[in-house]
């Protein structure tokens, strides 16, 4: 995987780096820091356009991010109230307890998983 998103990095520039940084944000296991520290090496040896693949990145992870936070706050709703959906309706309580912790720690728990346990951003974000 790491081969194939470097050679699409040098092929297909931000492209690829933006592409990715969305999809890492969605929850995809892809190596996203990875690829930015190989964009920043490349952006220094000018195969790689620096203010490009800035805002392709920056671009990328806020639109992942955003898009992940729409289908965690509207997707599980619209999948309770779709009919004869039992197991979802059950997995409801936990979801409520849980949000009324986050709610308590919210700005802690979002600095802290972001900086610090980054694998628990994204059920945290």
């Amino acid at each position: 995987m790491n081969d194939l998103l470097l050679t699409g990095l040098l092929n297909y520039g931000s492209a690829v780096l933006g592409g990715t940084l969305f999809l890492a944000a969605l929850g995809l296991p892809l190596p996203a820091t990875m690829l930015l520290l190989a964009a920043g090496a490349f952006s220094q040896q000018g195969i790689v356009d620096m203010q490009t693949g800035g805002f392709a990145a920056m671009t990328g992870a806020i639109a992942g991010d955003g898009c992940s936070y729409l289908l965690g706050r509207y997707g599980l709703a619209h999948l309770a109230s779709l009919p004869g959906l039992v197991a979802v309706h059950a997995t409801l309580a936990p979801h409520s307890r849980a949000s009324r912790i986050f709610f308590r720690w919210a700005g802690w728990s979002v600095l802290l998983t972001r900086f610090a346990f980054t694998p628990l951003s994204l059920p945290v974000n």
